[in-house]
């Protein structure tokens, strides 16, 4: 189908997430506070991608934020991270735009 919208927020430790769109006129946004995240994110379809994500971990937690995140076919995609990572081992992001 098209039009779809995610927003969620989590907030504690160990959150897990994955998301899949597909169709046009997709979106989500994702605001995670805590401990040992880990975003798996996957929007499909012909264009129209977004992703807002905002993550936050805490400082000397020891336990790093994952963020992976795929968008495909055919254009229009875009995707914005913003927070802090504090936990030792550091936070990994994998973006994968293709078309």
């Amino acid at each position: 189908g098209e039009d779809h919208v995610i927003n969620f927020e989590a907030a504690g430790n160990n959150n897990y997430a994955t998301i899949t769109q597909t169709g046009a006129d997709k979106s989500f946004t994702g605001d995670f506070e805590g401990t040992g995240h880990t975003l798996n994110a996957s929007q499909t379809g012909t264009g129209n991608h977004t992703a807002y994500i905002d993550i936050f971990t805490q400082q000397n937690a020891g336990q790093q934020a994952a963020i992976n995140l795929t968008q495909s076919g055919s254009n229009n995609k875009s995707y914005s991270i913003t927070g802090s990572c504090y936990a030792a081992s550091g936070c990994a992001l994998n973006i994968s735009q293709t078309d």
